[in-house]
């Protein structure tokens, strides 16, 4: 539950394009938030200067995957490309850690006069990953 990242994929400028996926329980109300550093392995001016990119998921491109109600998920793919600035090749290991918020409505709704407010869920994670080469043209 909650997010993760896909490895880095170097595009055909030699940016990163950092994407990943988005998963919660319940009825998220907004765009989801997703804020991210990438610190490129034995880089010490990446851990003052990292790697930052933002991505949103638009409440409309989320989707809810389950049947029942009271256990559905929403999910979401989130990307966003950001400057190679250490020129990172294909095959170099970095560390991604990241942040979502999304703002839901109260678990399980309450009736319509209820006085349940809606409330922000951040979720943090951080994995290893290795760059990938630019995707080969069709």
């Amino acid at each position: 539950m909650g997010p993760n990242f896909a490895n880095p994929v170097l595009d055909s400028d030699g940016n990163l394009v950092v994407s990943g996926t988005f998963d919660t329980h319940g009825s998220v109300i907004d765009d989801v938030l997703v804020r991210f550093l990438i610190i490129p392995e034995g880089n010490i001016a990446a851990l003052t200067d990292p790697l930052v990119g933002t991505a949103t998921i638009p409440n409309a491109s989320l989707t809810p995957v389950g049947g029942d109600p009271a256990c559905r998920i929403q999910h979401g793919n989130w990307s966003a490309t950001v400057p190679n600035k250490f020129g990172l090749p294909a095959g170099a290991k970095a560390r991604g850690i990241g942040i979502s918020v999304a703002v839901k409505r109260s678990d399980p709704p309450g009736p319509v006069n209820s006085q349940d407010a809606p409330a922000l869920e951040a979720f943090t994670w951080c994995v290893n990953l290795e760059v990938q080469p630019p995707a080969r043209a069709a």
